[in-house]
C-alpha cells in the first residue's frame, strides 16, 4: 500500500541487457521468475523481446498505481459529494503520487518514441512490440491526466464546500449580531445615569 520510487538504468548491447536499480525487489520479479523456470516466450525471443518486456513492466506498474489510485480518489469523491469531512494531506498524496507518475512514465515515452524511429535497432518484430509498448505508455499518460484532473477537481470542490459551510455559520452569527446589537445599544444607553 505504499508507491516506492527508484530509478531504474537499462542498458543493452548486441545479446546483453543490464539493469541498474536501487533496491531488491521490484515489477521485475515476475520477469525474472518467467526466465528462471523457462515459462512464456522470454527465453527463446531474442534480447529485443527482453527489452520490451522489461519497459513493459514499468508500464504495467505505472497503470497498478494509478488504478490504485482511481480506487482512493473515487473514495475521496463520495466523501466530498456527502460534505464529510477529509484529510487535506490524502488530496496532496495523491497529487504527489499522480506527478511521480508523470515524471517518471514521460521519459520512458519519449524515448520509445526515439527507438520506434530506429529501424535498425528495433527490426520488424521488435517494431510491433514497441508501437504497442508506446500505445500502453500513451495510455498510462492519458490516466494519469485524467486522475490529476479528477483530483484538482475534488480539491477545488473542497473549497467550495468549507466556504459554503462558512457562509452558513457567518449567516447565522450575522442573524444573532443583528438581534442583539440594538438591543446592547438600548441597554447601554439606557443604563446610563441621566438625569431626563
Amino acid at each position: 500500500n505504499k508507491v516506492i520510487n527508484e530509478n531504474i538504468s537499462i542498458y543493452m548491447k548486441e545479446k546483453l541487457i543490464i539493469t541498474f536499480q536501487e533496491r531488491p525487489g521490484d515489477v521485475f520479479d515476475g520477469i525474472r521468475q518467467r526466465i528462471e523456470n523457462a515459462e512464456g516466450i522470454v527465453r527463446t525471443k531474442g534480447p529485443e523481446y527482453l527489452y520490451f518486456a522489461l519497459f513493459d513492466a514499468l508500464a504495467d506498474s505505472y497503470l497498478d498505481v494509478i488504478r490504485k489510485l482511481e480506487a482512493d480518489v473515487e473514495s475521496l469523491e463520495e466523501k466530498i459529494t456527502r460534505l464529510e469531512k477529509i484529510n487535506v494531506k490524502d488530496i496532496h498524496e495523491i497529487r504527489k503520487i499522480l506527478m511521480i507518475i508523470r515524471f517518471s512514465a514521460s521519459p520512458v515515452e519519449r524515448f520509445m518514441q526515439t527507438l520506434l524511429g530506429e529501424k535498425e535497432f528495433l527490426g520488424s518484430v521488435g517494431k510491433l512490440y514497441m508501437e504497442s509498448l508506446d500505445s500502453h505508455l500513451k495510455e498510462v499518460m492519458n490516466e494519469q491526466a485524467l486522475q490529476k484532473e479528477t483530483v484538482d477537481s475534488l480539491f477545488e470542490n473542497y473549497v467550495l464546500n468549507n466556504s459554503n459551510r462558512m457562509n452558513e455559520i457567518m449567516t447565522v452569527l450575522t442573524i444573532f449580531s443583528a438581534i442583539f446589537i440594538p438591543l446592547s445599544f438600548v441597554a447601554g444607553v439606557f443604563g446610563m445615569n441621566f438625569l431626563h
